[in-house]
């Protein structure tokens, strides 16, 4: 029985270890004072994460629809946030190959928009004037919520143009930069 005893006062003790557990106790305190702290520690993982997927990179050729390009995915919970933007290497158009004297057939830049639709949670703090951006003129503003998204990136032509029908090859590359600060 007393082996059984020391076991669990054992274990009972390791636990009471392992928690950090701590007691203090002060018995009959005359004139005077006695004083005990509470150690208090909040910890959460810094999450910094930047995602691409490309589907595809073949224009839907019913110029009414839109082509989706594929998807981005960001999540960050720092308060200085991050920033997200999106270039074009030609100016937002599909612009034809070569220089235009190669341009045999009267090729011309075919003009597109982007449209991005999100599914989560942007965090409190982020301007989406860029693509994501932290709040404030001048950037000053802490980020009080973290952000977890996925973005769906799609093109659509222009409705005023019949130019996908037309010969040529065209190109652009649209390019995402995150940047945490």
């Amino acid at each position: 029985m007393k082996k059984y005893i020391g076991s669990v006062l054992m274990v009972a003790a390791m636990i009471g270890l392992t928690t950090g557990v701590q007691a203090e106790e002060f018995i009959n305190v005359q004139n005077g004072s006695e004083s005990s702290q509470f150690a208090i520690n909040h910890q959460v993982a810094r999450e910094s994460y930047f995602k691409t997927i490309v589907k595809t990179a073949q224009i839907n050729s019913d110029a009414l629809r839109e082509t989706n390009l594929g998807e981005f995915r960001v999540r960050n919970n720092t308060r200085d946030g991050y920033e997200l933007t999106l270039s074009s290497a030609t100016g937002g158009v599909l612009q034809p190959s070569g220089s235009s004297s190669d341009r045999l057939d009267g090729e011309v830049d075919i003009p597109y928009t982007v449209n991005l639709t999100k599914a989560g949670e942007i965090g409190t703090g982020i301007d989406t004037v860029h693509i994501l951006k932290k709040a404030g003129v001048d950037g000053s503003s802490a980020v009080s919520s973290a952000t977890d998204a996925i973005f769906q990136l799609n093109i659509k032509m222009e409705s005023n143009t019949d130019a996908l029908g037309m010969a040529g090859t065209y190109a652009d590359v649209l390019t995402l930069t995150y940047t945490d600060l």
